[in-house]
């Protein structure tokens, strides 16, 4: 049984983005994190989702079985360019958060202005805590990663 999971490989995603210090961004994107694009607190655009029901998918992941990554070199990067913009932000999230965010991009104030609200760890504990509580956000791993620019 050991052998077989092995064999079978363990899974990951991975969100890479790569800034070149002048404002122009790549973002790569494998599984099911996610980049959102925005101006101010307004989302602009997300990769590689742009629905919520995107995340109900089974998602293609990074495997330790090489075998099973033969569809890298089909991912094209997205280029974003932050100098398009006069409040630019990145805002980077596992799963469970970029399909909140983006069930809730319409909404006042916007998910975006939510998260923008949260200064410190434990603030970001007592967000999660609320929303799964809540049942508007699922238990799973949730990680943010925010670059404001302004």
């Amino acid at each position: 049984m050991q052998q077989a999971s092995f064999d079978r490989g363990t899974f990951a995603s991975l969100l890479g983005i790569r800034h070149d210090g002048a404002g122009i961004v790549d973002v790569l994107a494998v599984g099911d994190s996610i980049a959102v694009l925005c101006e101010g607190d307004r989302i602009l655009s997300s990769y590689p989702y742009t629905t919520p029901g995107e995340f109900e998918q089974r998602p293609r992941l990074l495997s330790t079985n090489a075998a099973e990554n033969n569809f890298i070199d089909e991912i094209e990067p997205l280029r974003w360019n932050l100098n398009e913009y006069d409040r630019p932000a990145l805002v980077c999230m596992t799963d469970a958060l970029g399909q909140w965010v983006l069930a809730h991009r319409d909404d006042e104030p916007s998910p975006i202005a939510i998260l923008r609200q949260v200064k410190s760890i434990a603030g970001f504990k007592r967000f999660v805590t609320s929303e799964r509580k809540a049942s508007r956000l699922r238990r799973d791993d949730t990680t943010l990663l925010a670059y404001w620019r302004y």
